[in-house]
């Protein structure tokens, strides 16, 4: 757990009412800071309450949720002598434009202290589901009151109305952040020892986020110079190019094949790239199953499905080893603005985890796992150094296809495949075809050359349950 002394806050913003609740983390203590009519609080009383919650900010971690671009910023516009109509504007205008983190001091023409952001972590990347709400976080950790923003955040409300805002705030909205807090300790020890790795901060930072930032700094390493910005090229075309191995058997899928091959991959406006209209809505029949095509991997079509192991069929999943970095390593692609270092370095970081797993250094094998698996989300993202279109659609294309060849030769050797999703397919095997598993690797059998067979072939490592 993290050894620094926190607190959690959570403001409300309303027509004539500012209230800042503040929880400490090791003892529950709470303190709350409100601005309104009712308090009648004079100059001196508003700037001891500024004054108390600066020094707070300075003496404290402090813990969020969505914080970094609307709670720190209107608490600092507040420390700086904000009255509540200019609050209030602050706050609609955050909200309405969806300003995030980078461009808020500008818009408000503050200037946050460095320390103080360096002290702050905002929960809503650390989190591993990017758009679930607090109330939906804290419901699914069982947490005991949720509740919902009490009255419409464009009224103004009566003294009566401001009392159940500031309860709401004091403990609704901070026991929730709070339940969270305890939740993400693990991630946010994590988040500390990579931080400390890379000199960077990285506290507020998503898993892929993360992940990025142990590549770049590798990358940069290597290079001797910072990665330059990606270059976008709307309208540039390129051709998918499939591993020698990917031949099928089915005419079905040599046209399949053909078509991908000769069709040109356009980049757009946004930077990103499509698969062919006519390979999304296609509908590939291997066997008895069917199977879709996308962005997001194979998937078997059927609607709903049940299959049992009996005494003449053993059911067999057959899931590649981290598949999207293996793909990535095979094909030898990297983007533009970082050349052929990325390729030495995922390596490497891959190689690295595989001896931290071995030694079950934890530490290290999660966060080298976090920087090989977030890669591949990025290869579309104009904004991303990885930037690579042309890498994105080779992983996506290859790990397909790779699977259904699998698939082909699976049915072709007489099996039924019952399922097929992203990394890897469910087979229903004879016994007598079959004496089953060592670990996670098929005994010698007439059919295991099957998998092994297509492990030589493409370069992948199956795992099997």
């Amino acid at each position: 757990m993290s050894e620094q002394p926190s607190i959690l806050f959570d403001i409300e913003v309303y027509h004539g009412f500012f209230y800042i609740g503040m929880k400490r983390v090791h003892d529950s203590i709470r303190r709350a800071f409100e601005m309104s009519k009712r308090m009648n609080h004079t100059a001196d009383d508003l700037a001891a309450m500024r004054a108390d919650v600066r020094n707070f900010l300075f003496q404290y971690q402090s813990v969020g949720f969505n914080s970094l671009s609307y709670d720190l910023p209107l608490i600092w516009y507040w420390i700086t002598g904000a009255d509540n109509a200019q609050l209030k504007s602050a706050s609609d205008r955050i909200i309405q434009n969806r300003v995030r983190w980078w461009d808020v001091e500008d818009m408000l023409e503050i200037k946050i202290p460095w320390d103080v952001k360096q002290r702050h972590i905002d929960l809503i990347e650390p989190q591993p589901n990017p758009f679930a709400s607090l109330k939906i976080l804290n419901g699914r950790l069982h947490g005991v009151q949720m509740q919902d923003l009490p009255y419409d955040p464009h009224i103004e409300p009566t003294p009566e109305q401001m009392g159940h805002l500031a309860d709401y705030c004091l403990h609704s909205d901070l026991d929730a952040t709070h339940n969270l807090w305890d939740a993400l300790q693990g991630p946010v020890d994590l988040r500390a020892k990579v931080s400390a790795d890379l000199e960077q901060n990285l506290m507020s930072k998503s898993d892929t986020q993360m992940g990025l930032a142990i590549i770049k700094k590798r990358v940069e390493h290597k290079l001797g110079h910072r990665v330059p910005k990606p270059k976008v090229v709307p309208g540039k075309t390129f051709k998918y190019r499939p591993p020698e191995y990917i031949e099928f058997q089915t005419p079905v899928l040599r046209d399949i094949l053909d078509r991908i091959k000769a069709h040109d991959f356009v980049i757009k406006e946004d930077g990103k790239v499509d698969l062919p209209k006519w390979l999304k809505d296609a509908h590939i029949q291997v066997g008895q199953s069917t199977y879709s095509m996308g962005i997001g991997g194979l998937h078997s079509t059927e609607a709903n499905r049940c299959v049992r192991a009996t005494n003449q069929y053993a059911l067999c999943d057959f899931d590649v080893a981290s598949y999207y970095p293996a793909i990535i390593l095979n094909t030898g692609l990297y983007p533009e603005a970082t050349g052929s270092a990325f390729i030495d370095v995922y390596r490497a970081i891959r190689d690295e985890r595989v001896a931290a797993k071995k030694a079950k250094d934890k530490v290290t094998d999660k966060s080298l796992k976090i920087a090989l698996n977030g890669t591949f989300g990025s290869l579309g993202s104009k904004y991303s150094f990885v930037y690579a279109p042309h890498l994105l659609i080779s992983v996506t294309l290859t790990g397909q296809l790779a699977l259904v060849l699998l698939i082909e030769r699976a049915v072709m050797a007489g099996f039924d495949v019952v399922s097929g999703n992203t990394d890897g397919i469910v087979i229903q095997i004879p016994h007598d075809m079959w004496d089953g598993l060592d670990g996670d690797r098929p005994r010698p059998s007439p059919r295991s050359d099957l998998i092994e067979g297509w492990e030589r072939d493409s370069g992948f490592d199956l795992e099997g349950t």
